[in-house]
This record gives structure tokens, sequence and C-alpha cells, in this order.
């Protein structure tokens, strides 16, 4: 807190620049908010991975698989719902943001965006997004 009365904002997220070093099986880990949907889940071992508490933040540990496509897509087996799109998927090591959550199926495997391959999009340049070399020690 400053002192104005005003809170400080923490440091931004270091979002990966380059690809991490052996990719398959890193341990990540994605925060978010998963949500009940009975629709388009299996409600039996919903229940049981999430003990019935859902729209809360959580910490969904994991590992990255292997992806048919992975210059497009970072699949990884953190346990996500609905209400997980668009949370942050991070390597455990370094803390840097691989990716973000965009979908997932169960029993299939989870999808995400992998963040490294946009550093050259000029619409994410012109943003001013804070990529970081995820070897790099702070």
């Amino acid at each position: 807190v400053t002192g104005t009365g005003e809170a400080s904002l923490p440091p931004p997220l270091r979002i990966a620049g380059v690809e991490p070093d052996d990719l398959v099986g890193r341990p990540v880990y994605v925060v978010g908010y998963p949500a009940w949907d009975g629709r388009r889940n299996e409600p039996e071992p919903m229940r049981r991975i999430f003990m019935d508490v859902y729209n809360v933040k959580r910490l969904q540990p994991g590992v990255t698989v292997e992806s048919q496509t992975p210059e497009t897509v970072l699949r990884h087996d953190c346990s996500t719902l609905g209400g997980n799109s668009g949370s942050p998927v991070f390597d455990l090591a370094s803390h840097t943001v691989v990716g973000l959550h965009f979908g997932g199926r169960y029993g299939v495997g989870n999808y995400a965006v992998p963040l490294w391959r946009l550093i050259d999009d000029p619409l994410v340049s012109s943003a001013g997004l804070n990529f970081a070399d995820p070897t790099a020690s702070d």
C-alpha cells in the first residue's frame, strides 16, 4: 500500500518469449476460476476433483503433454472446467506464463495458446506485453 492510501499493483506477469526447453512433460499450473457445468463435463469426476466448490480462485497443477499441433496449441493435463478459459498457464520452475488456456475435455486433454508464438504479432507487440526468457533468472 502506498502512502496515499492507494494499493500498489503487483509486478506484471512475465510471459515466455521463447519455447521452454523440454516442453513435453514440463510441470505447469493454471490459475483461474473453474465453474460447474454439468452439461459439458462429467458430473462425478467434477465433484471428486473439485469437491463441489466452484467459482473460486484455484491453482490447478499438471504437466505439458505432446501436441499434434505444437506450432499453434500447447497441451496440458491440468484439471480445468468452464470458467478457466483465459487462465494463465505457468511454468512451475520459472513462474513464467507459457500459455493462455482456452479449452479442454475430460479424459482427452486441455489446450492453451503458446504465448512465445505471439512475440512477433503486431497487435501483441503494440500492447507492450512483458515477454521474458523463461530460462533467465530474476
